[in-house]
């Protein structure tokens, strides 16, 4: 198999010029000069290899990333790594972390370049006031850096020995890589939209930035004592990272689909439409219902069968989203209700404006009609 129709989910292969995507195939005649890897492998093979592995773990993250989505969104079961780790939902969420990461870094070594730089929409770039390379690195924000920045904490948790967890130079660096990566992100999807940044990297941001504080604010503070004295903060992780992961991955196979022709552009629209609007529905109401539980739950204690969120059990930073997201939501209604208010107001007026017009006509004709007799 060619590199270039290697199977990958995120990989573009669309010219803007064009109608649909199609495939660049490489010059083998000008490549085959620098086609080998340190002299001895081909590159389009490593290139393939690397493109098969991409494509299987984007399509198992896909699958397992919805189940733990299920599991841990809509049904609301926590995540407690101490009773939970021989759990098939404990194990579904870590591999569905490890292949979804380990996709996401083989885009950015080896496919960076060829992230798509193009969008399935009603109106184009233009109209939109956007660019080819304003989409792609809104894509490389989006399906690389935040995709891995979303699966970091929870393996490091998984698999780092736990004299690393107890070091506070390891739980430095991890809060480091979690700021900068989320940096990062906020760089590249500036350009689309700065307030997708909340969905996208806030809360990895908040989550580098609280181990941060904990390790110099605390004596001995590391990631380890964080997990102990915030026991729900994986999940609330968890949680998030399973809905942004399955809306990005399922977003990228049916564009990936599409530029192999074997979905429509009217279908991928209706699926992305059912689909992403439903999962935000109930991510939403599951963060409101944990927003309320942890301000109205006073209890110290928490199940592993329960959505219980009660006051303590996350740092304060990683609520500053939820509290957004619910300051955004009341928001709707009360645009709505303002707007139909200013409506109704400018009705009256003009209701008033045209009695008092009315009501002059009416003492002109009479003191005509006094006039007249």
């Amino acid at each position: 198999m060619n590199n270039s129709t290697s199977t990958s989910i995120l990989l573009s292969t669309k010219d803007s010029n064009h109608s649909r995507p199609f495939v660049i195939k490489d010059d083998v005649f000008t490549y085959e000069k620098q086609s080998l890897f340190l002299g001895l492998l081909n590159r389009r093979y490593i290139r393939t290899f690397h493109g098969i592995i991409h494509g299987l773990g984007s399509m198992v993250a896909l699958v397992l990333g919805n189940y733990v989505f299920l599991e841990r969104v809509l049904i609301g079961n926590n995540v407690d790594s101490s009773t939970d780790s021989y759990s098939f939902s404990r194990t579904a969420s870590t591999i569905y972390h490890l292949c979804n990461f380990t996709a996401s870094v083989i885009t950015a070594l080896f496919f960076w370049n060829k992230v798509q730089a193009w969008q399935l929409s009603t109106t184009t770039l233009e109209e939109k006031g956007l660019t080819p390379k304003i989409v792609q690195q809104f894509n490389q924000g989006r399906g690389v850096v935040c995709m891995i920045l979303f699966s970091l904490f929870p393996l490091v948790l998984q698999y780092s020995p736990r004299s690393f967890l107890e070091d506070r130079t390891f739980s430095t660096i991890v809060a480091l890589l979690l700021i900068s990566g989320s940096f990062l992100v906020y760089n590249l999807i500036k350009g689309y939209g700065k307030i997708l940044f909340v969905v996208y990297g806030f809360t990895p941001m908040a989550l580098g930035i609280s181990i941060l504080i904990y390790c110099v604010g605390q004596q001995g503070g590391t990631i380890a004592s964080l997990n102990e004295t915030y026991p729900l903060v994986l999940n609330r992780i968890e949680k998030e990272a399973s809905f942004v992961i399955s809306c990005v991955q399922m977003g990228f196979m049916l564009y990936y689909m599409y530029s192999r022709n074997l979905v429509t552009q009217i279908t991928v629209q209706k699926i992305c439409k059912f689909y992403h609007v439903t999962m935000v529905i109930i991510y939403l109401f599951r963060v409101e219902r944990d927003l309320w539980l942890y301000f109205t739950t006073t209890t110290t204690t928490y199940t592993t069968a329960s959505t219980d969120c009660d006051l303590g059990s996350i740092p304060a930073l990683l609520l500053v989203q939820p509290v957004i997201l619910t300051i955004a939501i009341l928001a709707i209604p009360v645009r709505l209700i303002g707007k139909k208010l200013i409506i109704i107001i400018k009705k009256s007026e003009r209701t008033r404006t045209i009695g008092d017009c009315h009501k002059r006509l009416g003492s002109k004709r009479r003191r005509s009609i006094i006039l007249v007799k």
